[in-house]
């Protein structure tokens, strides 16, 4: 027997990140929107490092209209930015000049300020060539792009939208059928999402905790960062490269023999200013992760407040905060949770651990 269809007024099937802005439109609208995802996201953590320095006077405008992006992002999500100093390579004269007005117009002062390394290796750019361990160390940004894809879409059931991960369906003109419940949905309007990917490349050798570099090369720009203790490379252009011209690149800056090691290839979630930028001037309130009154420079401080009322069930304060940064808001449920299983079970070693899988299946579509 056929079961009767649920009618919407629009499907999103797979929506990407560039999808969602048309998504809070339609919700503005009053219209009845499903989403339909039929992979599972990536739950963890996937940051985007921002990149503000101008690399010339000329590209200060643009850098500054992302930058005023990026902390109407903060606003919606404080938890989910970090601060962290990013190394430029390749210092000249200009350098100075160039770093002192980028503070000024980010109003970057004290810890915040850019440095010029003029004087060779430091212990953080060990790994790197003498010739280009000089330049700017500048003050950037760490983006939670996937715990950002994730709240969004709590914020979209929040606000009405029915969401089901990990579904398997196929499409018969205007309806979509789950594989596994045979359930149906009807729409008028069924829309295709780009749910965009990136080519990163990891390589398996130690690289400096917390490093992070941005760098132009003679075959493009590309991001160089410690990633787990390996080498997470990011090309910035929109280019293909094998894995032999990456150990080209990557030789010309590392001191680093990598004959013996292999290049992998990975695809993360596509991130950029420009996706963005239309879906914030539409959403009037925070993410739901979001702590109620707090800033981002609250963060640190609220992460130490409510570490002190979770470590008594077993966790240390990285770990923690790990978790804090992850889920925000959620972490006050998390460590009522976690107190619980204290009293539950006898292995505390996997407490922590049992608690981050329930609060998924609960509050993130975990199977």
């Amino acid at each position: 027997m056929n079961q009767p269809s649920q009618v919407f007024d629009i499907v999103f099937l797979n929506p990407g990140l560039k999808d969602f802005a048309s998504i809070v439109c339609k919700i503005n609208e009053g219209l009845k929107i499903t989403i339909v995802i039929e992979n599972d996201f990536f739950r963890d953590d996937l940051f985007y490092t921002t990149q503000f320095y101008p690399l010339s006077i000329f590209a200060l405008k643009q850098k500054l209209e992302q930058y005023k992006i990026a902390e109407k992002l903060v606003v919606l999500a404080p938890h989910l930015f970090r601060s962290k100093k990013v190394f430029y390579p390749g210092y000249s004269s200009f350098d100075r000049f160039r770093s002192s007005i980028a503070d000024f117009f980010y109003k970057n002062k004290d810890q915040r300020r850019s440095h010029l390394i003029t004087h060779g290796l430091k212990s953080i750019f060990s790994d790197l060539k003498r010739s280009v361990s000089e330049g700017v160390y500048f003050q950037e940004y760490t983006f939670n792009v996937s715990r950002f894809y994730i709240e969004m879409l709590k914020y979209f059931c929040e606000n009405g939208v029915e969401v089901y991960v990990n579904k398997s369906v196929r499409v018969e003109e205007k309806h979509l059928i789950f594989d596994d419940t045979k359930k149906k949905i009807s729409t008028e309007i069924l829309v295709h999402g780009t749910r965009e990917k990136k080519t990163v490349y990891e390589l398996p050798f130690n690289v400096t905790p917390g490093f992070s570099m941005f760098a132009s090369h003679l075959l493009g720009r590309f991001s160089f960062s410690e990633n787990k203790g390996t080498l997470l490379v990011i090309p910035i252009d929109d280019k293909e490269y094998s894995k032999n011209e990456l150990r080209l690149i990557t030789e010309d800056y590392f001191n680093l023999d990598l004959d013996n090691f292999d290049i992998k290839e990975k695809q993360q979630l596509f991130f950029s200013f420009n996706q963005v930028s239309s879906l914030l001037s539409l959403l009037n309130q925070r993410l739901p992760c979001t702590f109620e009154d707090y800033g981002f420079g609250d963060m640190f401080e609220l992460c130490r407040e409510k570490f002190d009322l979770a470590k008594q069930s077993g966790i240390d304060f990285p770990e923690f905060q790990t978790l804090f940064y992850r889920y925000g808001r959620g972490i006050d449920e998390m460590t009522e949770m976690a107190y619980q299983k204290v009293n539950e079970q006898s292995n505390l070693e996997s407490v922590w651990k049992d608690v981050e899988v329930d609060f998924q299946k609960k509050y993130e579509w975990k199977n």
